[in-house]
Parts: C-alpha cells; structure tokens; sequence
C-alpha cells in the first residue's frame, strides 16, 4: 500500500533506499495500532486509538496508541524498548533477513524485499516462537502449579517429547540456539527486565516459575542430549510481552516493526558491497534414471 504513495517508488539507489526505509519505519507503529483495533473494532468500541506524537520514541508510541498516551509506564516503556532493540537484527542468516537481502539482490523497490522479509517472519519457526513459549508456559502452570519439584518439571518435559504433552509436536519452544549453545546473552538482558517489571506487577512468583523451569530444563536436555541447552530470546519475550498486557495479535507485528532496522541496514550493505544477484547453488542428490525416449513410454 506504501509503493502506492511513494513517488518514486522503484529507486533502489543508496539514498532512497535509506529515505524511503526510515519513512516506513516511522509508520509502522500507526499502522499496526489501526490494523489491529480495525481487526477488533466489534469487541473494543469504547477505545479510540490516538495519534503518532513525534516527541515519543517508537516503543512509547506503540504503547500510546495501543493503551492509551496515560496507560503505560516508563519502566514499561523501557522494557518495549529494550525488547525492540534486541530483536532489531541478528545477522544476515536469519530468515527473514535473508529473504529481503535476495529479493533486493534482483534491484527491486524496498516495499517488495520488506514485505517478502515480513511473509518469512510470519512463520512459527521464526517470528511466531514467542507466543508458542508464552502458550506453553501457562500450560506447564496449569498442570504444575507456581511450585513445583524438580521431578514435576521433568516428567511434563519428558511428556512434551514424547508428543504426549500440551501440542504433542514433540518441541519444547524457547530452547536451543543454532548459533548460541552455552548462553543467549538477549535472553540474559530481557530476563533482568522481566523480573523488575514482575515485581512491579505482582507477578514475581510466575517469574520465579520460569526460571525454576529454565534451570531444570537445560540440565535436563543436556543429561538426555549431551550437548549444552540454553534459553533463546523467545523464551522470556512472550512474558514480557504479556507483563506489558500487549495483545497476542501484536506480538509478531512487534517484532517486523523492530526488525525492519536490520531489514533495511542490510538492504543497504548488500547494495553498498555486494551488488550482484543472489542464487544459492543447489545440487541433486537424488537416484538417477535412464532416459525412456517418449515413444517408448
């Protein structure tokens, strides 16, 4: 919808490209907060959004327009923050970083590699983890209770991977890293946030739960597996997300706002040192078959 309103949409040059990405990034908070009351307009009718305010920052924004400019606080504030600015990049290999960076590979318009990056991000193995952690969690607090023994937690782990337990997809969401094995130092930082803002809300004996929960996991997983397990970011950004009452609906819209950055920076790297197309190599490693000329079939 945005290519519409650019007028010069498909200038890829450096400067555009920057031009045109900051301009996107502004909107987005806006268009996510109208998106999202559009969405629920039948079950909300006595909220009405209010307006970007340019002497807000972006989490401040979101949280203005999602509840109110008087209904959120500034520890609050600075934990959305903190969650946007972890979450803005993790190096061009993730999926959906990758995806915009072959899609800009061709030369085409930035609304065409980023709405490529957001169909990639949509995916549970990528974006959607968080809330898969968060739904996961409040299943293991139903059927454990806030204190339960160290017994407990590994009987409901060892029924998750065996497909007996909550999804019966045998994963056990927020665990594991394909690049952090030992610690995921963004987890470490959201954890710390998490727990102030917890005891801010009363909510400290769930964090305590999740923590008891991370502890015996990765001893668990390592006694099963005999590699090192750590928590990923996806582990705690679901309760931080429900700490600060944000939505469902919003948790991956979030987290493509605080992407777009990375995004758009290695949009512009790729254009500034690669500049050429990208086609990964594939190779067939299937059974090969003798021709049968068509008049012999």
């Amino acid at each position: 919808m945005l290519y519409e309103y650019d007028d010069d949409p498909d200038n890829y040059g450096i400067d555009n490209t920057l031009l045109e990405g900051l301009n996107i990034l502004a909107k987005l908070p806006a268009i996510v907060a109208y998106s999202y009351y559009g969405m629920m307009a039948d079950k909300k009718e006595n909220f009405q959004p209010g307006t970007p305010n340019s002497k807000l920052s972006i989490a401040e924004n979101l949280l203005a327009l999602i509840r109110g400019e008087n209904g959120y606080s500034l520890k609050e504030a600075v934990l959305l923050d903190v969650i946007m600015s972890i979450h803005a990049d993790h190096g061009g290999g993730n999926n959906s970083t990758f995806t915009n960076i072959v899609v800009s590979s061709t030369d085409t318009d930035l609304y065409s590699c980023l709405s490529a990056a957001v169909g990639s991000l949509k995916g549970p193995r990528h974006g959607g983890a968080n809330e898969k952690v968060k739904t996961m969690m409040n299943d293991a607090l139903t059927n454990l209770g806030y204190r339960p023994t160290e017994a407990m937690i590994i009987e409901y782990i060892d029924k998750i991977l065996a497909k007996q337990a909550f999804d019966k997809s045998g994963l056990l969401y927020g665990f594991g890293h394909a690049i952090y094995t030992i610690s995921d130092p963004r987890a470490v930082i959201l954890a710390d946030y998490c727990r102030e803002l917890a005891a801010k809300e009363n909510q400290s004996l769930k964090y305590e739960f999740y923590r008891q929960f991370e502890t015996v996991a990765c001893k668990h997983l390592k006694s099963i597996k005999g590699n090192n397990f750590c928590v990923n970011l996806d582990f705690y950004s679901g309760m931080a997300y429900e700490l600060l009452a944000i939505p469902n609906e919003l948790y991956l819209p979030i987290f493509a706002i605080s992407r777009t950055i990375g995004w758009i920076a290695h949009n512009l790297e790729n254009k500034l040192y690669c500049n050429k197309i990208i086609r990964p190599a594939s190779r067939y490693v299937g059974e090969y078959y003798k021709y049968t000329d068509l008049k012999e079939r």
